[in-house]
């Protein structure tokens, strides 16, 4: 029996997306018949801000979402097999009951301040449990020579142009450009010497304490940091993995931006150098490190002000970018080392700190600490600021310099 099913009070979930998947796989009698050995099969797939994977829809799932989000009549299916994919969908939470949604948004919880496809992409681009060290050497991209051979030569720094170019002039070098020249990743940290509190409690001050603060009636505290922000709302919060400080419990922490001090935090059940190797995806060279900070983007502190909007996502993953270079600054004046890496464990980092990832999750881990005087780990200094020989290419995949 075939029959119609209501859609009049469904809606589809904020920010759905269906993706055609395809996947290849080896297919001897495709081969032995002549053809190319390749055997291409593609699924639809769900994906919403809310889900942690994306989900394979079946072909009821897939008619009545096509349905939904079309406006179009539900497709002429048997009774049964649509009603237990409406079931299916709505215990996904891909279809709901809910009301629609106010035309200004007000009516909006923090997790739908979010403009859906930054939300779809932020929710799906987190790792858990990946391993970037042993991915890197799997797939050779440790070997530029190689992969340039590979895909052919890389992209120009400076594109071919045939117009005649402007030279600027170069004024001499004063003691900030000596400063900026001497910023490098730091691969080699010194893990026998600890690092002074008064180092330490400099280090977060310059880079992520508060200088000053309005508090707007009924509205958000503005927070005056040395580093920008958009909309001065500051939705970087600096989430610490303290490993070696004089006077400091090694032990996570959050930093107050306001009162200049740390807030214990629960001890994750693995133990600190696992979790640190978990953060960084297994890069050894950077768990070492005396402290890491993982940046961690609150986003309804945002997001109340840019609710749905396109650029609200971009402009917190720029404000990361603010702290980090801040902190490579500060720790390059004060003698020591810094990085920064992209190449988390996101989802891992959230777990160890509770964190939910619409409401707080971590964009990069930087970290500081004092320098090795041997590099067991290749640093990219080719001027030779740090390192009397310039240095090989470090791996590609961690690389921010």
């Amino acid at each position: 029996m075939t029959t119609q099913l209501s859609l009049s009070d469904l809606r589809c979930c904020q920010g759905l997306l269906l993706q055609w998947h395809e996947e290849a796989s080896v297919d001897i009698a495709e081969l032995l018949a002549g053809g190319t050995g390749l055997s291409l099969k593609g699924q639809w797939r769900a994906l919403a801000p809310h889900l942690e994977t994306p989900i394979v829809l079946t072909p009821a799932q897939w008619a009545l979402l096509t349905a939904l989000t079309t406006g179009s009549e539900p497709p002429l299916i048997q009774m049964q097999a649509l009603e237990q994919a409406l079931q299916e969908l709505l215990a996904s939470a891909l279809v709901t009951y809910s009301k629609p949604m106010t035309q200004d948004h007000a009516d909006l919880g923090p997790e739908q301040w979010w403009w859906p496809l930054a939300a779809v992409m932020h929710r799906m681009s987190r790792w858990h449990g990946v391993d970037s060290a042993h991915a890197a050497a799997q797939s050779q991209t440790l070997d530029m020579v190689a992969m340039a051979g590979r895909y052919g030569p890389a992209p120009s720094p400076a594109p071919h142009v045939d117009a005649a170019l402007v030279f600027l002039p170069k004024p001499p070098p004063d003691s900030f450009d000596l400063l900026l020249a001497q910023r490098t990743t730091c691969r080699n940290f010194d893990t026998d010497k600890a690092l002074p509190a008064l180092l330490f409690g400099q280090m977060l001050q310059r880079t992520f304490a508060a200088h000053g603060h309005v508090q707007v009636t009924n509205g958000p505290t503005l927070l005056k940091r040395n580093a920008p922000s958009g909309g001065g709302l500051h939705p970087i919060d600096a989430y610490l993995l303290v490993r070696n400080v004089d006077g400091i419990e090694p032990g996570l922490y959050r930093y107050a931006p306001l009162g200049h001090a740390l807030q214990p935090l629960p001890a994750p059940p693995e133990g600190l150098d696992e979790f640190a190797m978990r953060a960084v995806s297994q890069q050894h060279w950077f768990a070492q490190a005396h402290v890491l900070v993982m940046l961690v983007a609150n986003f309804p502190r945002s997001f109340w002000k840019y609710r749905r909007h396109a650029k609200a996502y971009r402009v917190a993953v720029l404000d990361a970018g603010h702290l980090s270079q801040l902190l490579y600054l500060a720790a390059t004046q004060a003698g020591l080392g810094a990085f920064v890496t992209a190449a988390i464990n996101e989802v891992d980092i959230e777990q160890s700190l509770d964190l939910q990832p619409l409401s707080d999750s971590p964009l990069a881990v930087c970290g500081f600490g004092w320098r090795s005087g041997l590099m067991t780990t290749t640093e990219f200094d080719p001027t030779g600021s740090l390192w009397r020989a310039p240095a090989s290419p470090p791996p590609a995949q961690d690389r921010i310099d």
